[in-house]
């Protein structure tokens, strides 16, 4: 002990008592300090807590002019003007004749329960604590505590509501020994020499390597760290600690000890989190003069930000929830991406008959599935699903409900008026049943026009990999078989109002219904929304109990909409059903309402105020447009593109839009805006993006009103003249159902009369490449209607007379039997008319054009499937073109630029450069994995690809690591029966093989080869190659009959399905007359 000191301690006289204020029963506990006049406006709690050795009233309060910075109406309160504001106080003396035995269990377990009581009506409103000094470690406490009673009635919402703490001085790792409690053992002496009364449980609790303190902050920076699974959203902390010194006798009231710091910054913060020091004393950190106190800025600002954040905060809490039992096995690719080296190659490694060669057949196809890159559930197989909702109203026990229903039959309708809620209520069920039923796909019409119908079941065909032959109604009917041998699945029809213009779109195949592809099929569900109560009676055979009715929402189901949360509040609650009545209950009408009101930071009580304002007589305009007006008109004032783009998506009727409508400025500014908005949803896959039938037609009736269709129709039929190319497949296919749309609407200008000829002439010709010729014929017609209204239109009107000449040979020719010379093209011709192609598009807009570089693509990818020497040469050349392309136009860190690689990597690996082939794919696998997400199947696929290589390449060990880590993340992402994990399966059976597990390797080829045959089909490509790969493991195995059998019906398949000069056809008649020469 310093000399110095103890001669200071000398001069206190040991007759004089210290006595602080004495702190009454009145003044401790959780009292309210400040609250809106309006209790309704109340959006969040904010709770200070003192620390030791202070009287509750006056901890808060800067003594040169008594101001109380929590409560004083020129600080918090108005910084935070719709919080409630509320300082908890304790008996916090350890020291004198009021002394309290206290710990830090029993002053946190005393807040919680006077939180209870305080917030018995709001128990899901957000709180945000301050905490000075000790008060900091009881509110970690609090939340530990809180945390571990979980769903206990006694604390029930508490920890769930923190979503903020600010430290003042906080001593979270104790006060180390030359800090200014080295004194303790001073201030004892004083306080004896005095004849003072001591309680010092709470003092020690601040020691440097208490257990007690140890223990309080692990616990606590454990659960908002995230490490706990489960722990998601944690609360926002920020600590301020102090510069200058502190009089630490002061904590005994004894002035006398000389100052030091108390809490420095390596005590007074927490790793990880943000953190500000404020030039205060320890005892000067939670009281600040006026609201110009730079210091009380400092703390003001943290505050405000937290209390802003509160509720997306809370929101994404919820949404957590929600997809909680999908946040598990996201997969870590860093571990074998990190690997640079290529290991020496093993010309013995043979496992190159496994490749997925349809790889060089279309290397460009990017993967048909829909997992996010957050890790959370999708439906792999939905082609325009949308994502869970964050609020959905539960309607009682409607899903329950469903799944009764289903027990009994296979249809089941949502009926329901527009705006109701039956897709949101078909969303939540099919995710449902996706969860509880893995192996089970998941499929989604679009039943609003027989164009979204075939367009959906061509994406249906895609993610099942059947029907490759787009002709007549070829898709339709490979779905429909497969559908047939996959007995066990969910499809939903959404929006089918009208079976009587749902037809076949392809004439010469009779105009079938297309009710009628859908097969009954064991254990299949089919779950329908519609608004006609007729027809739901037909889908259900007149059987009403198969009938479920979307009506009105009830009241708590109203509220929860409304507001976004759950809320005991009566007031709020109240209010909340008043605005709910005044918007009819509908639940499209409820969301615009809670999304004007939090885009516009408006009250429930003004909102309705302004809903209720009396119409102009010419616009006399019920409650759903009232509620989208309002957003509009919000929308508007803060983004006039976006605004604009929200009445183009409007006029057209369709429920979904493709992407590649849109322009990549769009996507990445106004569409999202729209999404905030709550205007349009995104699919999961971000494919699409939908706008429900009560938000289009609101739009529809502004547009009316406001005389402005023709305008905006006009400009919808400029774009997509623009967009529609009859010559590429991929965009032409998506883009069809809104071409067919706008292909209705009647332009009154010249222009939009020109536009809308030409899009009949581009929509007629992408008949003509598919085959459809008499709907080409009749689309040519119509186009030729409106070109003789128009002379300077003669000569566009004399080619597309000579192309519907050529297409009514084309059909005279099909009705004689013969084949459509593209039927009888081999891959050799297929490549001779790509080049031809390429050429034409490279002299009409160049070599860096974004169609050239499609046809170089296309060429590139023919070459490949060749498989010739020179050809994979040319191709090698192409993609590398093409890469250095993407790399200037996109950027290096691009997904484009990684697909790009990807493929340039498959030609390496076409051409036997094992090498460079694994640099390009662990570069794209990065690219992709940052872009993309860790589990993105697109990503999945590089690796799977990077795995084979090391394979060839004979670094067995390293194959086997990264082809189990594809596995996992397929077997998350896409199911352990999905098509891609099941040719990653068939790969690692064959590792399996070559590293003398043949057993195994049999076992698990045998088990691929009858899913494949059950989902895919016994004549599917991958089925057949994995039908090869199992004949050799018998080989292996010393089963030479059944391997020859085996293999011998394979080829026979082969040779009907694929034709004798396919590659894989030739590569097994090869090994089959070598097998047949060895026995």
């Amino acid at each position: 002990m310093a000399t110095g000191t103890s001669k200071e301690l000398k001069k206190v006289e040991s007759s004089k008592r210290f006595e602080p204020r004495k702190i009454k029963a009145q003044e401790i506990g959780l009292k309210v300090l400040r609250e809106p006049m309006d209790i309704e406006d109340t959006e969040v709690d904010i709770v200070a807590v003192h620390g030791i050795g202070v009287h509750p009233e006056e901890t808060w309060v800067f003594k040169g002019n008594d101001v109380n910075w929590l409560k004083h109406e020129t600080m918090l309160p108005a910084a935070v003007p719709k919080s409630r504001i509320m300082a908890f106080g304790y008996a916090s003396y350890w020291f004198g004749d009021d002394a309290v035995k206290q710990s830090l269990d029993s002053v946190a377990k005393k807040l919680l329960v006077a939180l209870k009581r305080q917030r018995k009506n709001c128990l899901n409103r957000p709180i945000v604590f301050i905490g000075h000094c000790f008060g900091g470690l009881v509110i970690q406490r609090a939340y530990t505590l809180a945390k571990a009673y979980g769903d206990d009635e006694e604390f029930s919402g508490v920890s769930d509501s923190i979503t903020g703490v600010v430290f003042l001085g906080t001593p979270h790792h104790g006060v180390v020994g030359n800090s200014g409690l080295q004194t303790q053992g001073q201030i004892y002496q004083t306080i004896v020499q005095a004849n003072v009364q001591v309680q010092d449980n709470v003092l020690h609790s601040m020691a440097e390597n208490n257990q007690i303190l140890v223990a309080c902050v692990y616990d606590f920076t454990r659960l908002i760290s995230g490490q706990i699974p489960g722990q998601q959203h944690p609360p926002k902390i920020y600590c301020f600690y102090e510069q200058k010194a502190a009089k630490v006798g002061l904590i005994a009231g004894i002035p006398g000890i000389p100052p030091e710091f108390v809490v420095n910054e390596s005590s007074g913060t927490l790793n990880g989190h943000p953190k500000d020091a404020l030039p205060l004393d320890h005892f000067g950190m939670n009281k600040f003069e006026d609201s110009h106190d730079n210091n009380y800025d400092s703390v003001r600002s943290v505050i405000v930000d937290m209390a802003e954040k509160s509720k997306a905060l809370m929101e994404g809490r919820e949404k957590g929830k929600a997809h909680s039992s999908s946040e598990n096995g996201v997969i870590n690719s860093r571990e074998f991406l990190a690997i640079e080296g290529s290991p020496a190659m093993d010309p013995r490694v043979s496992i190159g008959r496994t490749i997925e060669a349809d790889r060089a057949r279309n290397p460009r196809k990017a993967p048909n599935t829909t997992q996010s890159s957050d890790g959370k559930y999708y439906i792999p197989t939905l082609a325009a699903p949308i994502a869970l909702e964050l609020y959905f109203a539960p309607r009682g026990k409607v899903l329950d409900d469903l799944e009764d229903k289903f027990k009994a039959t296979m249809n089941v309708v949502l009926c329901g008026d527009m705006g109701h809620g039956k897709t949101h209520i078909a969303v939540e069920y099919a995710h449902k049943f996706h969860k509880k039923n893995r192996g089970c796909n998941v499929h989604w019409v679009n039943a609003g026009s027989a164009e979204e119908f075939e367009l959906s079941y061509r994406r249906i065909a895609d993610n099942l990999h059947v029907g490759n032959n787009r002709k007549g109604n070829g898709v339709l009917k490979a779905v429909c078989d497969a559908l047939k041998q996959d007995g066990n699945w969910l499809m939903v029809l959404d929006g089918l109002n009208n079976t009587d213009t749902l037809k076949t779109t392809d004439p010469s195949d009779g105009m079938k219904p297309l009710l009628d592809f859908i097969p009954p099929a064991h254990l299949a569900r089919v779950l329908i929304t519609t608004r006609s109560k007729s027809l739901a009676m037909r889908m259900v055979n007149q059987k009403n109990e198969f009938v479920i009715d979307v009506s009105a929402l009830k009241d708590e189901d109203a509220s929860y909409l409304l507001l976004g949360t759950v809320t005991s509040e009566e007031a709020k609650k109240k209010r909340s059903l008043e605005v709910a009545t005044c918007l009819g209950r509908s639940a499209g009408t409820l969301v615009m309402a809670h999304l004007y009101c939090k885009m516009a930071r408006l009250t429930y009580k003004a909102y309705q105020e302004r809903i209720s304002l009396p119409d102009k007589p010419s616009t006399a305009w019920p409650s759903d447009m009232k509620a989208w007006s309002l957003l509009y008109q919000h929308i508007r004032e803060t983004d006039k593109e976006a605004a604009h783009l929200l009445l183009v998506i409007g006029c057209l009727n369709v429920q979904s839009i493709p992407k590649a409508f849109f322009e990549r400025t769009q996507i990445f500014q106004q569409i999202v805006h729209l999404i905030d908005a709550g205007m349009i949803e995104p699919s999961t896959d971000e494919r699409v993006y939908t706008m429900t039938s009560l938000i289009r037609q609101c739009v529809q009736k502004w547009l009316i009103e406001k005389g402005e269709r023709h305008i905006v129709e006009e400009q919808v039929l400029s774009i997509m003249n623009n967009k529609f190319a009859e010559n590429e497949y991929d965009v032409s296919d998506v883009l069809l159902p809104c071409a067919l749309v706008i292909l209705k609407f009647q332009p009154k200008s010249t222009e939009g009369k020109r536009y809308l000829a030409r899009l009949f002439a581009r929509v007629a010709e992408y008949h003509v490449r598919l085959g459809r010729h008499q709907k080409a014929i009749e689309l040519f017609e119509q186009c030729l209607t409106i070109c003789k209204r128009d002379s300077e239109m003669e000569g566009f009107a004399i080619e597309t007379r000579q192309a519907l000449e050529t297409t009514r040979n084309q059909l005279a020719q099909s009705k004689t039997g013969e084949k459509p010379p593209s039927e009888a093209k081999t891959l050799a011709n297929d490549a001779a008319e790509a080049k031809k192609e390429l050429r034409k598009v490279e002299n009409d807009v160049g070599r860096d054009h974004p169609n050239t570089i499609r046809k170089m693509s296309d060429l590139a990818a023919l070459k490949l499937a060749q498989g010739e020497k020179a050809g994979v040469a040319e191709a090698l050349g192409s993609l590398k073109e093409i890469l250095d392309w993407s790399k200037r136009k996109y950027g290096d860190n691009d997904v484009e630029t990684a697909r790009h690689q990807y493929n340039l990597a498959i030609a390496h690996e076409e051409n036997g450069d094992y090498k460079n082939a694994a640099v390009l794919y662990r570069t794209a696998a990065r690219t992709a994995e940052s872009q993309l997400g860790p589990g993105h199947p697109e990503l999945l696929r590089i690796l799977g690809n990077l795995a084979l290589i090391y394979c060839k390449q004979g670094d067995l060990k390293t194959a086997q690591q990264a082809l189990n880590t594809v596995l996992r993340g397929q077997r998350e992402t896409l199911g352990w029966d999905h098509p891609e994990t099941l040719a990653m399966r068939q790969n690692a059976a064959m590792l399996l093989e070559e590293m003398g597990k043949v057993d195994a390797a049999g076992a698990e080829l045998e088990t691929v080869l009858g899913v494949q045959a059950r989902l895919l089909g016994r004549n599917n490509r991958a089925t057949l190659r994995t039908s090869c790969s199992l004949a050799m493991n018998y080989m292996e195995r010393g089963l030479r009959e059944d391997a020859e059998r085996l293999l011998g019906d394979t080829w026979k398949v082969q040779m009907k399905v694929l034709g004798k000069d396919d590659q894989e056809t030739v590569k097994t008649k090869r090994i089959l007359d070598t097998m047949r020469g060895e026995m």
